[in-house]
């Protein structure tokens, strides 16, 4: 396998900002009255009356919780927001085709008739590049992309290139609102995975899971407090091997809640890494593009210096967790062109 490997041309699509208390009001106005008479049409809500399945969590009827802003889509998919940033890449990457297509997402298509990755290979013109669909790995799905392509890539030419496009968009049934975690808003991103040359050298990844108790949609608060203390310490755990074996300058971690954020917070107190803490979207978890918008944020500040090495780190919304570290070789305006 191939020992060079690097992220570039980091390209993000994030609706414009609504009001929780909109969104709420917005599901709420929303909801089919009978979606068992209409499962082509609410294929999800369908499902979830047909199982059982309650995905309703309290919210807090905060007025200081309700007026806080995170970018939501009312209208357009996960797909349609991968479009979006998929044309934003495309305008700035060379004319040659991609060998392959990641699609990574956490969040359903409201459709379950829809191949989201092939919708994009299709508007977008793709024509020789292969499309592959990444799901069921959390947030961590980025990790899964590199892993994939770093596989499939393997013996071929090092001046092919492939895309890598994460996306998410709650719509309902899904909640957007999970206990004390932060809201989870819509967000896509896509970047270059390439071989020749890169913004980011990626010099490690690594994915880890682990099996959780009972049924989330049925826990309360302290039942989610217990899985969150269990999903800090694996963090812990693999944050303090890392940090041993590499010398890391920047952590960029996930938003998943308050209290996940100033634990690890702390913890890097007594360790020789910086935490950055992205201003775009703070109080808000982007899922599957929560990180990349951190690092796109942070470049966009000029934060990193050339030969830092940034560590991303995935987790979430469950026991997934991704670790990916990255060197920073080229400057903030460098482009991935042939």
């Amino acid at each position: 396998m191939a020992s060079n490997k690097f992220i570039s041309n980091i390209s993000i699509s994030v609706p414009s900002n609504q009001k929780l208390s909109e969104i709420i009001l917005h599901n709420k106005n929303n909801q089919p009255l009978h979606p068992e008479k209409q499962k082509r049409l609410h294929p999800l809500f369908a499902l979830n009356r047909e199982y059982g399945i309650n995905n309703d969590s309290p919210i807090k009827n905060d007025l200081n919780f309700l007026s806080k802003k995170i970018p939501v889509s009312f209208e357009k998919t996960s797909s349609d927001l991968g479009v979006n940033s998929l044309k934003k890449l495309l305008e700035i990457t060379p004319a040659s085709r991609p060998s392959y297509l990641t699609y990574c997402q956490e969040t359903n298509e409201p459709s379950i008739y829809l191949t989201p990755a092939l919708k994009l290979k299709k508007l977008l013109k793709l024509k020789s590049t292969i499309p592959f669909s990444i799901g069921y790995q959390g947030s961590a799905a980025f990790t899964g992309a590199l892993s994939l392509l770093d596989n499939l890539h393997h013996n071929t030419d090092s001046n092919k290139y492939s895309i890598i496009t994460t996306t998410d968009q709650v719509c309902m049934p899904q909640t957007r609102f999970f206990l004390s975690t932060y809201p989870k808003g819509d967000c896509s991103t896509s970047s270059i995975f390439s071989y020749d040359t890169g913004q980011y050298k990626v010099l490690n990844y690594c994915t880890h899971s682990f099996p959780i108790p009972g049924n989330p949609l049925e826990w309360n608060h302290s039942d989610y407090m217990d899985f969150e203390t269990q999903l800090l310490s694996c963090t812990y755990d693999l944050l303090t091997d890392w940090i041993a074996k590499h010398n890391i300058q920047w952590v960029i971690i996930q938003n998943l809640s308050e209290r996940f954020v100033n634990n690890l917070e702390n913890f890097f107190e007594g360790t020789p890494c910086t935490l950055f803490k992205r201003f775009i979207a703070k109080e808000c978890n982007l899922l599957t593009s929560d990180c990349l918008v951190s690092l796109k944020d942070a470049e966009a500040k000029q934060v990193f210096n050339i030969n830092d090495n940034i560590l991303l780190l995935q987790a979430g919304p469950l026991s997934h967790i991704g670790l990916v570290l990255l060197k920073k070789e080229k400057d903030d305006d460098f482009v991935y062109l042939k």
